[in-house]
């Protein structure tokens, strides 16, 4: 499940345990994945990658927090938080 919620001027996406994308996307405010995505990822604010969460991507983003699976290369403008579960395998440019 691909959902969006919104408070007011703050919205957020979830992508669900589950489910599956295969492509390019852009988030312009914050996203979290816990599901499995491939493709090339550009999010304008906070991308989470849950616990369950498995990417493989060219990710672009201001600020990060890894905490299930990441392949491949970051570009951040911000901080990157790798958590205890997290796994990143690939590079980090900031």
């Amino acid at each position: 499940m691909l959902s969006m919620k919104s408070n007011g001027n703050n919205s957020s996406s979830i992508i669900s345990e589950g489910v599956k994308i295969e492509g390019d996307i852009h988030f312009p405010y914050q996203v979290e994945i816990d599901g499995i995505v491939i493709g090339d990822i550009i999010s304008d604010d906070v991308l989470i990658i849950g616990k369950e969460g498995k990417v493989e991507s060219n990710i672009k983003t201001k600020n990060a927090v890894i905490s299930g699976k990441f392949t491949g290369d970051m570009s951040a403008s911000g901080m990157v938080t790798i958590t205890s579960t997290g796994k990143f395998i690939g590079n980090l440019t900031q």
